[in-house]
């Protein structure tokens, strides 16, 4: 072959091996485009998927706390198929290649961790839920008008407890999720970190609770405890000021309420509690022991709880096992659930028209040009209210888990708080939102307790925020922004609600309020300054709790 010959042919092989690269390279490029094609195909698929699931879970919440236990199988193996399909259509060669991929890791990597998470829960913490669940039908758990069952009670709580290893993990494993810059699938994360987040803290009270509740209702004898009915009018530490009391019998799941009263049955009466200098120094002295008005000063609900027990042991001649306190907002919530109830007088109370009549209407009802003459008559007609919304709640038949839902709100809210005499029972109580607690605690930290100091009654009208910003993690200084506003209207409210008391060296208009204002912050800070409008204020400081305050 002549050397033009041999120079022809390689040309050729070469081309013909140019030929073969492109199609091999024309392979991968349409092996990729379909393998993102695929990709995307299956992950809009295992969103619908996801979606369902969401759904599912929402149905079979509903349906666990309406009670119909006859539905919550089907809801439990809809959603195992939906969690099942939406892992499968996320697994395989195709979706390990494109959450690799520079671009689209994030949103697959990420969408692929919530079908791996659902999938799991679905076929762990889910079944536990369910039989929980189950055990607490309310169609089953009450099995009188004033009785529960507390065997069933019990019987839930290692269902439930099971679960929450299962959740904790999801809630771990989408944490470490990538936000993602894709929006639906960063949207997606939050809001499912968020459920979980709640469903792990609502499984802990639960479990708590299912402990707690046997013992505390009276398992291993009677029990008495003090509910005390708190008046949002009159702002305190706790909320709102000791307006009247019932005494809550319970013994083996039967409940009863005995007498009720007003604040004014513990007049004259010295707690006989000692809280130490500490609690002295930060709530002006012995005034807390004194006057059940003063009495929950401090935002740390154990305090007063023992001072009301001892009051009440004293005056009524009983021991005191417990404390429940609840404002009006609480027992409008009961409404919602147990339905109206008519007052002796006649009164119709709902879930919408109660706080407004506690908080305000009560003082137009009985205004006279002596408001002190009709304080007896006010008193008396918040008491008849909050008996009439207990006493139907231990006789309707109702939707007892319904109930907890909603007291479980207002536990979140400090609005319902529960104390314990028995060490043991208290020390549960502790791990849960009904405590009332100020904690004892090394991390960043503030509250703002305000707390009327004029005797008007206009806390209805009374709107608080605080910010709290820094510019570091790091031990640095803290700027708090505390924002009160009095919304009561200019005219139509009686004057017992808006004279109060006289303070300082003049008169203030009526209306006008006077607040007692601490921050309690951060252990081991300290203040470098106060402003009230941009000027100068003077302090007092004092410390509780290792908080500042």
């Amino acid at each position: 072959m002549t050397d033009a010959g041999a120079e022809s042919a390689a040309v050729a092989s070469a081309g013909s091996g140019r030929v073969r690269l492109s199609r091999v390279l024309l392979a991968l490029v349409g092996v990729v485009l379909l393998g993102v094609v695929w990709v995307l195909v299956t992950g809009w698929r295992a969103r619908a998927d996801l979606q369902e699931l969401r759904h599912d879970v929402t149905k079979l919440r509903a349906d666990l706390v309406a009670g119909r236990v006859a539905d919550v199988g089907g809801d439990l193996a809809r959603a195992q198929a939906d969690a099942a399909a939406a892992h499968a259509r996320t697994t395989g060669p195709a979706w390990w290649v494109g959450a690799h991929l520079p671009g689209l890791s994030a949103p697959l990597s990420t969408i692929r961790g919530i079908a791996v998470a659902g999938h799991a829960l679905s076929r762990t913490a889910l079944p536990e839920v369910v039989a929980g669940g189950v055990a607490l039908d309310p169609q089953q758990l009450r099995v009188g008008p004033d009785r529960l069952d507390l065997a069933r009670l019990q019987e839930a709580g290692p269902f439930l407890a099971r679960a929450i290893p299962a959740v904790s993990v999801a809630r771990a494993q989408v944490a470490r999720l990538s936000g993602s810059w894709l929006g639906p699938v960063a949207n997606g994360r939050r809001a499912l970190l968020k459920q979980l987040t709640s469903l792990e803290g609502t499984l802990h009270d639960t479990v708590i609770a299912t402990r707690l509740m046997p013992t505390m209702l009276g398992e291993n004898g009677p029990r008495t405890y003090l509910v005390v009915f708190e008046g949002d009018n009159e702002t305190r530490a706790l909320g709102g000021i000791f307006g009247g009391y019932g005494l809550l019998h319970a013994d083996q799941g039967r409940l009863h309420f005995g007498s009720f009263g007003s604040d004014q049955d513990f007049g004259g009466v010295r707690a006989q509690v000692d809280l130490g200098p500490q609690f002295e120094k930060a709530y002006g002295g012995t005034d807390a022991y004194e006057t059940i008005g003063d009495s929950d000063v401090s935002p740390h609900f154990p305090d007063a709880a023992q001072i009301w027990s001892s009051m009440a042991e004293q005056r009524l001649g009983v021991h005191i096992d417990g404390v429940i306190a609840m404002d009006p907002v609480t027992l409008a919530r009961i409404l919602t659930v147990i339905g109206p109830v008519t007052m002796p007088d006649g009164t119709r109370l709902t879930g919408n028209n109660l706080v407004r009549l506690l908080d305000v209407g009560v003082y137009r009802r009985f205004d006279s040009a002596d408001g002190d003459a009709d304080t007896p008559a006010r008193k008396a007609f918040f008491t008849s209210a909050a008996e009439a919304v207990t006493d139907a709640t231990l006789h309707r038949s109702l939707n007892t888990t319904s109930l907890l839902h909603a007291l479980a709100g207002s536990a979140g809210q400090r609005r319902l708080l529960a104390y314990s005499a028995t060490p043991a029972e208290e020390e549960l109580l502790r791990g849960t939102p009904l405590a009332g607690l100020l904690p004892r605690t090394a991390a960043p930290f503030a509250e703002v307790v305000a707390t009327n100091d004029s005797g008007t009654k206009l806390g209805y009208f009374l709107h608080r925020s605080m910010t709290y910003a820094r510019s570091t993690c790091a031990a640095t200084t803290a700027t708090v922004t505390v924002k009160l506003r009095n919304g009561s209207p200019a005219a139509g409210l009686p004057g017992y609600m808006t004279a109060g008391v006289q303070w300082g060296d003049a008169a203030h208009p009526p209306g006008t309020e006077s607040y007692i204002v601490s921050l309690y912050s951060s252990q081991g800070s300290s203040v470098s300054g106060v402003t009230l409008d941009g000027q100068p204020l003077g302090t007092y400081t004092a410390e509780d709790r290792g908080h500042p305050i």
